[in-house]
């Protein structure tokens, strides 16, 4: 499909877009042109490729194109990305939980009648970390 540059031109959008802003003279054309991309198989009016020089050298963080520079973006997109990627390490965290083996007992804390509280103390810890990790995605 040689007219088929609706992935190329739209994520060029996105990043020019995130990079400027909406109202931008570049991503105004852009849009345009995705349109027709859009449109082509009905209306059979090609694209226009990307021009090189349009191509964007950095991308935000939200396209996740670990493989070419990018930037942290401000905008709504990029802190909506960041927030979505914590609760999921936080959740994988907390599901995969069980999966970390245990810590040893150190000595120096081993007191005399210390396990008739272990189980107080276990749950005291999984609330602290549920909070701590809750709070974390509030940042």
């Amino acid at each position: 499909m040689i007219n088929d540059h609706l992935a190329k031109i739209s994520n060029c959008h996105l990043a020019h877009s995130d990079l400027h802003s909406l109202e931008h003279p570049q991503v105004i054309e852009m849009a345009k042109n995705a349109d027709l991309a859009v449109n082509y198989f009905k209306s059979g009016i090609p694209a226009d490729d990307i021009e090189e020089e349009d191509m964007c050298d950095w991308y935000p963080d939200f396209m996740d194109k670990e493989h070419l520079p990018s930037y942290t973006s401000p905008r709504l997109l990029g802190k909506l990305h960041r927030k979505c990627n914590r609760f999921w390490n936080v959740t994988m965290n907390i599901v995969n939980e069980n999966r970390y083996s245990k810590t040893p007992i150190d000595p120096v804390y081993d007191i005399y009648g210390w396990e008739e509280y272990r189980d107080e103390a276990a749950g005291l810890y999984k609330t602290y970390n549920s909070e701590i990790e809750v709070k974390s995605l509030l940042l």
